[in-house]
Formats: structure tokens, sequence, C-alpha cells
């Protein structure tokens, strides 16, 4: 197997969005670089858990870390999974688990925080997650939940990437209404 694997055009969840990077992965962790200089290094000694999600065209992997906090990694491609599975069960002793996302378009069901996620819940599956850290506050009532995220210090970066539409971009509220 190779020292290092190498992906392209890799986004990193949470405050580092909109900027495709390179994630290497090597015997000391994940390493991801973009073009504008921002960095996310995983030690492989603070790797947990990782687990493999199908989401729409593309695939991520989310590494739970010994802190409790976790970072995603998206826009790798189905062929990529046992390439990233056999590299971390043979160099960190951790194994690459499957996990579904709820698909069903249901408009109920339970949140979940674990490990500083928000997770809402469909039928037992992820719809969704949301790192803590990215909430500036969250407002709920028998049917309604609106999440508030925090201000992105860069303007470029918040501009960009996910296509949420001009005005949430710009005030950082998802409202879920019934």
């Amino acid at each position: 197997m190779a020292e290092t694997v190498q992906f392209p055009n890799i986004f990193v969840s949470g405050k580092v969005k909109g900027v495709a990077g390179t994630l290497q992965i090597n015997k000391t962790g994940f390493a991801w670089k973009n073009s504008l200089g921002h960095k996310v290094n995983v030690l492989a000694t603070e790797l947990k858990k990782a687990f493999w999600f199908h989401v729409g065209p593309c695939c991520r992997i989310a590494l739970t870390l010994k802190t409790g906090s976790f970072v995603r990694f998206e826009g790798l491609n189905t062929r990529d999974r046992e390439t990233i599975s056999a590299y971390i069960a043979s160099n960190f002793k951790v194994q690459l688990e499957n996990k579904e996302l709820a698909t069903k378009g249901w408009n109920w069901g339970k949140t979940q925080v674990e490990n500083k996620i928000l997770s809402f819940l469909s039928d037992n599956k992820v719809c969704f997650e949301v790192p803590l850290g990215d909430l500036s506050s969250v407002k709920s009532d028998k049917n309604d939940v609106i999440l508030q995220f925090v201000q992105l210090e860069n303007k470029e970066l918040a501009t960009k990437g996910w296509n949420w539409g001009k005005t949430q971009v710009e005030n950082k509220i998802l409202s879920f209404l019934s």
C-alpha cells in the first residue's frame, strides 16, 4: 500500500466551507489544504471512529475524534471507499463504518446531540448533522426548529459553496417549519 493516498477537490464541512482542497492520508493522519491556505489536520492518534456516507452524487467520510469533536470531508467518489477503508484499518486500526442517511422526505423525526453534533433523525437514520460549534442559537417549539449559524469571518467563504440561497447565507438562519 502507498505511504500516502491523495484525493483532489474535497470540501471540509464546518467553518472552512466553500473552497475545495486536497485531502491526503498518510501514517500520521489526515491533512487537508485549499488554495486559500486553510488547513485541517487530524492526527491518527486523535481518531476514534470513521463513518462513510453516500450524499447525493458523492460521498463523505466523517471522523469522530477522541475529544468528542468531528471532521467531515466531502466530495469523495464511491470507488475511494475501498482505498480509504483499507488504509485506515491497516495504519490506524479503525474500521470505516457505513452510515445510511434518511431519504424518505418525511418532515418528522427526532433530534439527538452526541459528540458535539446535533443530528436530525428520521426512521433512526441521519437526515443531516450540524456541528454544535457552527450554531450560535437554536429555537424550537412543538413543531418548528430554527437554527442560527455562527457568522463566518471570511465573507468570501461565507458566500461560496453551499447553495442555500442568498438570504439564508447572509442571515445564517436555517428554518424548519411544519
